[in-house]
């Protein structure tokens, strides 16, 4: 979401495909699960290009959406501002 301080915004922009943050097997491509609350030590970094038409705005908000399950109600939380 691109805003003004006190003032206009955007609508939020489409959800990116899912990043898992989970260990790899180290002998095959396939994604080994973690039982909940584990902490995996894994992370990853994502870019963010942004056009002329939106750098009149002054701030960006940039949400993280997390899954613990496939069933589960996503945790969303705003890490960026």
């Amino acid at each position: 979401m691109l805003f003004h301080k006190n003032g206009t915004r955007t609508a939020l922009s489409p959800l990116s495909n899912i990043i898992p943050i989970t260990n790899y097997s180290t002998d095959s491509n396939s994604i080994l699960g973690l039982p909940t609350d584990d902490i995996s030590k894994q992370g990853c970094t994502i870019s963010i290009k942004v056009g002329e038409e939106v750098k009149s705005f002054d701030y960006i908000r940039i949400y993280r959406v997390t899954y613990t399950n496939d069933s589960s109600v996503p945790t969303i939380n705003i890490i960026l501002e």
